[in-house]
């Protein structure tokens, strides 16, 4: 009777230990299932690039399971999150042609295995090709100071560029940089602004001669010669103004020679300037 007694108790123990044993496999699988839905969830959120989210979701699993593995993904989550917010900056400072600005906020993407990384190197090809085709334009204009400000701002932004280094090479010998558009009779704020009464530039170039007209490029070259060529000697400003003396065709461009009156301070020198700097 004992005996019975006692396999009876044995069969209940047994059965209860399998009961228990039972509920915690269910619990594991059921466990399991959810931490693979988080997994799936976080993932899908890396590939979208809603890094916020995925941090999220890798800091429930941490709190979960402790895996040093979800610690990792964490941790690059949030590398990218700011690797993003960096390359969001610089995209909308390209949009506002502020090229400086999009290459310094670029510049903090440093790590090469980002793909960020990679789209970074992708702008700042597009940058220089802007930067030095926006440079050609003014070199074309004979504003080689713009030009040659341009490009230096970009060298120093970037530290080193071939072809812009080539292009700006290639300007040199116009002394750009000798002449400094705020010199001494710029500052001097204590004169009287100049009333310049200008005209427009008439369509037939054959009546130029004698007419005043208004500067019109932010920063204009003044030659000492009718050509691309001739030495800078000085630097006019949009609001100056020209009258005209003489003017020469070389068969690309229209020299005009006159007497050049700073808008600012009644000063003026003689020199030749580009007529695409007059229209």
């Amino acid at each position: 009777m004992a005996s019975k007694y006692k396999n009876k108790t044995l069969i209940a123990i047994a059965s209860i230990i399998g009961i228990i044993i039972f509920a915690l496999i269910l619990s594991f699988g059921i466990n399991k299932s959810g931490e693979k839905g988080l997994i799936k969830d976080a993932e899908k959120y890396m590939e979208e690039e809603e890094y916020k989210s995925a941090i999220e979701i890798y800091s429930r699993l941490i709190s979960k399971t402790g895996d040093k593995t979800y610690r990792d993904k964490k941790e690059e989550a949030e590398k990218l999150e700011v690797e993003k917010n960096y390359y969001e900056i610089g995209m909308k400072k390209i949009k506002s042609d502020e090229y400086i600005s999009a290459i310094n906020s670029f510049s903090k993407i440093d790590r090469e295995d980002s793909v960020y990384y990679k789209k970074v190197q992708e702008q700042l090809k597009k940058i220089e090709e802007s930067i030095i085709n926006e440079a050609k334009i003014n070199i074309n204009n004979d504003n080689t100071y713009l030009a040659s400000s341009m490009l230096n701002d970009y060298l120093r932004a970037v530290g080193k560029s071939e072809d812009v280094e080539k292009l700006l090479k290639s300007i040199e010998g116009d002394n750009v940089a000798q002449v400094d558009p705020t010199d001494e009779k710029e500052k001097d704020n204590k004169k009287k602004k100049t009333n310049l009464k200008t005209e427009e530039l008439p369509k037939d170039s054959s009546k130029w001669v004698g007419k005043t007209v208004e500067i019109k490029s932010g920063k204009a070259n003044l030659r000492n010669d009718s050509s691309i060529s001739g030495k800078v000697v000085g630097i006019a400003v949009a609001g100056d103004a020209i009258t005209i003396t003489e003017i020469y065709d070389d068969g690309g461009r229209i020299w005009c020679y006159g007497k050049i009156t700073s808008a600012k301070t009644g000063e003026t020198e003689t020199a030749w300037i580009s007529s695409k700097n007059l229209q």
